[in-house]
C-alpha cells in the first residue's frame, strides 16, 4: 500500500503537517546564523577554546540524556546547567563557543545516525535552539555587566542572581512565546489552559537546570576547576542512569497495557464465527495495539490463486483494491516466503523500495512495514500488514506482539471460512439448504413469527440448453447476488437447490413478506446476463406464508410442503406470486 518515491530530495521537504512550523523554525534558524556571526565577530571566546569545547562536548552528551516528565512531554536535562557553568565561570564568550559545538555535535551526530533525522527540519530546529539560548546568554550577561561589570567568579553575590535570574526569565519567554501563533492555531479552545501550563513547567525545570549551573559553578569557585569536570559527568550518569530507569519502568508498564489489550482483542476475536464480525474485529485490534490508520488483511483465494484483499484501510478510509498476483509486490513476496517481513524505512531499504505500490492517500507516504502471513496447518491462506508513515515506527515488543495477533487471526479466520463453507452455497454464496432449514427450526421452535418465500425460475432449463451449462451457473451467481442484496440484514436468503430460491423473514408481517416476494419476482423478471450467444434472463414463480403471531411446535416438513403447495400454484400460470395458508392447511395453531 506504498509506493515507491525519490529519497533524495526528502531533506528539503517540509511533511504537510510540519509545513507551518517549518516557515517558523526556518525564519528562526536564520535569525540563529546571523546571531552566530555576530557573536563570533563581537564576542570571540578569547582564551577559553579547550574549556569551550569540552563543556560544548558535556552538553552534546546531556541534550540527549535527561529525565521525561509530565507523559514525556517535558525533560529535565543537565545542557541549560553547563551553558551557565561556563558563562559564570569563563564568560559570556566560552557559553557561546560550547553552544555552538554542542549544536554541532548533536547535527552531525543526528544526520549520521539515524535516517528518521536526515531532513532541513531537524537541523533548522536544532539551529534554533542557538537562537534562543544565545539570545538568553546575552540578556544574562548585560544584566550581569549593568550589575558592575564581568569579571571571573570569585564569590557568588547580586549580581550573578541577577544575570541568572535574567537569563530564566528571557529564556522561558523567548521559548514560548516563538510559538505561540502555531499553538494558537492548533487548539484555540484550549490554548490559553495549555500555555500556562507549559510555562509554568517551563520555568520549573529551567529554573533546576538555573541552580544546577550556579551550583557547579560555585564549587568550581571553591574547589577549583579539575573537581567540577568530574562532578558534571557525574552528575550526568546520575541522570542517565535514573533516566533509565524510568525509561524501563515506562516500557513495562506499556508492554503490559499492549498485552492486555491483545487478551481483549484475542477474545474479542473469537466470539464470533461470521466473517465479516471477525474482519471488523481484527480492525479494532489493529487499532488498539498499533495505533494504525493504515494496514491490510488479505485472504487467498484458491481457485483463481490470487489475493483477495478483505479489509484494507488507509488513513481511517476503507479502500477497494484490486486481487494481487502472488508473483508480485511484498504480499506476494511473504505469502511465497511464508516468512513475516519488518521494514523500518520503505524509502530506503532495497529491495522492498522496489516491490510496493501506493493505494490510498498519496500524500501520506508509508514508510514502516510489518507484514506477516497467516498460516494455518502449515499452509498460508493470507497475509495481514500494519503500516505506519513514520520511519522505524514499531519497536521489537511490538514485531513480537505483531505475530502473536497473526496467530490469533488466523485462526478465527480459519473458523469463520470453515463455518461459512458449512453454512453458504459455493455458487450463489447465499446460505445453504442445511442452514436455512435450521434457521428455520429455530423460528418454530421458539414461536418467532416469519415470513417464507420460495422462488423456482420459469423454464431455467432452456437457459442450460441454449447457453451451456456454464452460463447458466453464472446466470445463478448473477442471481443470487441480486436476491441478497435485495434481502435485509436480517432475512436468511439460501439456495435451496438448482434453480429454487428461499428467503426467511424473521419477524416479518404479511404486508412485508408480500412487498419482498414481489420486489423478488419483479427484480429477477428483469435481470438479464450476457453471453456471447445473447442475452439470458428468465422469470421466477413464487410463493409465500407468513407466521405473524406465535406459534407452537409446527413439523419442518409441513411448513415446507404447505409454501411448495403455494409455489406449484405459481409455476402453473408461471411468473405469479401465490400465497400459502397455515390456517387452511390446519398447521397454525395458536399458543395457549
Amino acid at each position: 500500500m506504498a509506493k515507491t518515491e525519490d529519497a533524495s530530495s526528502s531533506f528539503w521537504r517540509f511533511s504537510e503537517k510540519d509545513k507551518a512550523t517549518g516557515r517558523v523554525v526556518t525564519a528562526l534558524s536564520l535569525c540563529s546564523f546571523v546571531f552566530i556571526v555576530l557573536a563570533w565577530c563581537l564576542l570571540p571566546p578569547g582564551s577559553h577554546w579547550p574549556q569551550g569545547l569540552l563543556l560544548g562536548l558535556i552538553a552534546w552528551g546531556a541534550i540527549a540524556q535527561g529525565i521525561r516528565l509530565w507523559g514525556g512531554l517535558f525533560t529535565l536535562s543537565l545542557e541549560l546547567a553547563v551553558y551557565l557553568y561556563a558563562f559564570l565561570t569563563y564568560g559570556l564568550g566560552a557559553a557561546l563557543l560550547a553552544l555552538q559545538a554542542a549544536t554541532t555535535f548533536t547535527i552531525v551526530y543526528g544526520l549520521a545516525g539515524q535516517a528518521a533525522n536526515r531532513n532541513i527540519f531537524f537541523v533548522l530546529r536544532k539551529a534554533e535552539n542557538v537562537f534562543v539560548l544565545g539570545t538568553a546568554l546575552v540578556a544574562a550577561a548585560y544584566a550581569y555587566t549593568r550589575a558592575g561589570g564581568i569579571r571571573p567568579l570569585d564569590r557568588f553575590g547580586f549580581h550573578e542572581a541577577l544575570g541568572l535570574l535574567c537569563f530564566w526569565a528571557v529564556f522561558t519567554l523567548v521559548n514560548n512565546i516563538l510559538f505561540l501563533p502555531l499553538d494558537y492555531a492548533s487548539d484555540k479552545k484550549h490554548f490559553f489552559r495549555n500555555f500556562l501550563r507549559e510555562a509554568t513547567a517551563d520555568g520549573f525545570l529551567h529554573a533546576l537546570s538555573l541552580l544546577s549551573g550556579s551550583g557547579f559553578a560555585l564549587i568550581g569557585t571553591i574547589m577549583g576547576l579539575f573537581p567540577v569536570f568530574l562532578l558534571l559527568p557525574v552528575f550526568a550518569v546520575a541522570i542517565m542512569a535514573l533516566r533509565h530507569a524510568m525509561e524501563n519502568r515506562q516500557v513495562l508498564a506499556r508492554q503490559l497495557d499492549l498485552l492486555t489489550r491483545l487478551n481483549q482483542g484475542s477474545a474479542s476475536l473469537h466470539q464470533s464465527l461470521n466473517l465479516k464480525t471477525v474482519l471488523d474485529e481484527t480492525e479494532q485490534v489493529c487499532r488498539n495495539l498499533f495505533d494504525a490508520d493504515t494496514y491490510f488483511l488479505a485472504l487467498l483465494d484458491e481457485r483463481t490463486m490470487q489475493m483477495e484483499y478483505a479489509r484494507a484501510v488507509d488513513q481511517g478510509r476503507v479502500l477497494r483494491l484490486e486481487p494481487a498476483n502472488l508473483a508480485q509486490g511484498l504480499t506476494g513476496h511473504v505469502m511465497r516466503t511464508g516468512q513475516a517481513l519488518f521494514i523500518n524505512d520503505i524509502l530506503r531499504e532495497s529491495p522492498w523500495n522496489s516491490m510496493v505500490r501506493r493505494e490510498g492517500d498519496p500524500r501520506h507516504r508509508i514508510r514502516s512495514i510489518m507484514m506477516a502471513p497467516l498460516i494455518a496447518k502449515e499452509r498460508a491462506i493470507g497475509v495481514l500488514s500494519v503500516q505506519s508513515i513514520s520511519p522505524s515506527a514499531y519497536e521489537p515488543f511490538q514485531a513480537e506482539l505483531f505475530l502473536s495477533v497473526c496467530q490469533q487471526v488466523v485462526t478465527a479466520v480459519a473458523a469463520a471460512r470453515l463455518y461459512k463453507r458449512a453454512t453458504e452455497d459455493g455458487l450463489t454464496k447465499l446460505y445453504n439448504k442445511s442452514f436455512f432449514e435450521e434457521r428455520l427450526a429455530a423460528c418454530l421452535a421458539e414461536g418467532t413469527p416469519f415470513g417464507l418465500v420460495f422462488m423456482d425460475c420459469d423454464d431455467f432449463k432452456s437457459i442450460n440448453d441454449r447457453f451451456g451449462h456454464v452460463a447458466g451457473d453464472q446466470y445463478l451467481e448473477e442471481l443470487g447476488k441480486l436476491i441478497g442484496n435485495l434481502c435485509r440484514a436480517q432475512d436468511i436468503a439460501c439456495r435451496y437447490g438448482g434453480d429454487e430460491f428461499a428467503v426467511l423473514l424473521q419477524g416479518a408481517s404479511r404486508q412485508d413478506t408480500i412487498n419482498v416476494a414481489k420486489r423478488l419476482a419483479q427484480a429477477i423478471g428483469t435481470l438479464e446476463y450476457a453471453t456471447p450467444q445473447g442475452g439470458a434472463r428468465t422469470t421466477v414463480s413464487a410463493g409465500f406464508l407468513v407466521a405473524e403471531g406465535p406459534v407452537k411446535l409446527v413439523p419442518l416438513d409441513d411448513v415446507i410442503r404447505c409454501v411448495d403447495a403455494a409455489l406449484y400454484r405459481a409455476k402453473r400460470t408461471k411468473n405469479a406470486v401465490e400465497e400459502a395458508s397455515l390456517k387452511t392447511d390446519s398447521l397454525y395453531t395458536p399458543a395457549s
